[in-house]
């Protein structure tokens, strides 16, 4: 059986910078939006950027509202993100 060390004083690592979808969904305005090029499934995509949303609004306590969907633009595939309120 293994046995498990206890320490004490580990400092704790910090956390990692906001991504630049996280920093940019915090500068949106009302009626502002952006596009993310997908170098993956758009899907996938849109999953992670809803997810980012909702952390945004668990940590402001804002009630903003954003909507996304999957687009093509000039040719590349990705998502665009527009904050409704």
């Amino acid at each position: 059986m293994t046995k498990i060390q206890i320490d004490t004083d580990i400092p704790l690592p910090l956390i990692r910078k906001p991504s630049e979808v996280s920093a940019a969904i915090e500068a949106l305005q009302k009626g502002q939006s952006f596009f993310v090029a997908g170098s993956y499934a758009a899907s996938d995509k849109a999953r992670a950027i809803a997810h980012r949303i909702k952390m945004a609004r668990a940590v402001d306590g804002e009630i903003s509202k954003f909507a996304t969907r999957t687009v093509t633009e000039n040719g590349t595939h990705g998502v665009r993100v527009w904050r409704l309120a």
